[in-house]
């Protein structure tokens, strides 16, 4: 009996040491010494000090936000840089989602369900319309932000720049056509140069009124869509296109005034009867080839 006795107190001394150690039993005094130690940062603060702190980091937030969107780079290489990366997520190259299927022929699949009747041409010449139209704007005496040579310089600029851009990226990347027939898939020419064309005209005349954007770019994504209804490319070649397009001119805008002061300079010192006796003009063309793309380098130098 007295063994007996005995395990009842042992067991109550094992379970409160046990307490003590997990924290399950709190004395008083250490705990309220303790409180404020353990207790979060916010949790120790008033409700009026976290609210200014919040509000306080919106406001640093929201300066370097706007700050970052005022850049030139930024304000207009977002808009080709987001289209050309989510040309690359559907291509399935960067696995951003869990998905069964490739988006590219998630999209292929519905279009050879809903849209296999199409048969036309009309993408071959749509991608020229909104590029000729800005023109022919400018040549019946609608102002635009230049003037028609200007533009009819600008355009062939773009262009032949766009051309380049979509051709070598073609070479490099080398992506089978939905239909098989080719691998030229990535990005689509036809796209790349109908976004050119409509952001030309955006550019133009979007000032003007909202609806030369609005006609511009719906012809340039129904270029594209007709594209992907042909089976001709997959979506991610369309939306890829689109970036190049709008890139190519983007760049030719960014570069034009320096071309066109370089060419009055030029005009300048060649001009007969201009030129000083102690000016001179260097001129470096430097041709180069890397992976079946051909291409070269001018520098010019005028004192």
């Amino acid at each position: 009996m007295p063994a007996l006795t005995r395990w009842p107190r042992l067991l109550t001394k094992t379970a409160i040491t046990a307490c003590l150690l997990t924290g399950g039993l709190h004395v008083p005094a250490l705990a309220q010494a303790d409180s404020t130690q353990h207790r979060p940062l916010f949790a120790r603060l008033p409700l009026d000090t976290l609210l200014r702190r919040g509000h306080g980091l919106y406001r640093t937030v929201r300066v370097q936000a706007d700050s970052l969107r005022r850049q030139p780079a930024v304000r207009h290489l977002a808009l080709p840089a987001l289209l050309l990366g989510t040309g690359v997520v559907l291509r399935g190259e960067v696995e951003l989602f869990d998905m069964e299927a490739e988006p590219d022929y998630l999209v292929r699949s519905g279009a050879r369900r809903h849209l296999s009747w199409v048969r036309t041409h009309l993408d071959d010449h749509l991608r020229y319309v909104p590029g000729y139209t800005a023109l022919g704007l400018g040549l019946v005496g609608v102002r635009g932000r230049h003037s028609l040579p200007n533009q009819a310089i600008m355009y062939g600029l773009i262009y032949y720049l766009n051309d380049g851009l979509t051709s070598n990226l073609k070479r490099l990347t080398r992506v089978q056509r939905p239909n098989g027939q080719s691998f030229n898939s990535f990005p689509s020419s036809h796209t790349s140069t109908a976004f050119a064309a409509a952001h030309f005209m955006h550019k133009e005349y979007g000032h003007r009124s909202i609806w030369y954007s609005v006609g511009a770019y719906s012809v340039a994504v129904a270029t594209g869509g007709l594209r992907i209804a042909k089976d001709n490319h997959w979506s991610s070649d369309v939306v890829a296109g689109a970036g190049v397009g709008i890139l190519s001119t983007e760049l030719v805008y960014w570069a034009y005034p320096t071309l066109q002061r370089t060419a009055t300079r030029l005009w300048q010192h060649w001009r007969p009867g201009t030129a000083s006796p102690t000016s001179r003009t260097q001129i470096m063309v430097m041709p180069f080839y890397a992976h079946g793309a051909v291409g070269a380098a001018l520098s010019l130098t005028v004192r």
